[in-house]
């Protein structure tokens, strides 16, 4: 699928940065990734599914992604 990236913090417990971001389909995903990509950044990502759960910065639905993999759109 492909994502547009919305928000990102970098959490310095895990040093690594979390990631919000919606699909083409209008879903709210988040995960956590090493590298720093840009707030508005498409990628292509392939993912499994670790939760779903409400997000605490919109208040919606969301899929908590993990083993995730970021490609070039």
């Amino acid at each position: 699928d492909v994502i547009e990236i919305l928000d990102k913090r970098y959490s310095s417990q895990w040093e690594s940065y979390n990631y919000t971001a919606v699909t083409a389909d209008g879903n709210l995903v988040s995960f956590m990734n090493k590298f720093d990509h840009t707030v508005g950044d498409r990628k292509r990502i392939k993912a499994k599914v670790k939760s779903h759960t409400k997000n605490r910065l919109f208040d919606a639905n969301e899929t908590r992604l993990n083993y995730v993999k970021l490609y070039k759109v």
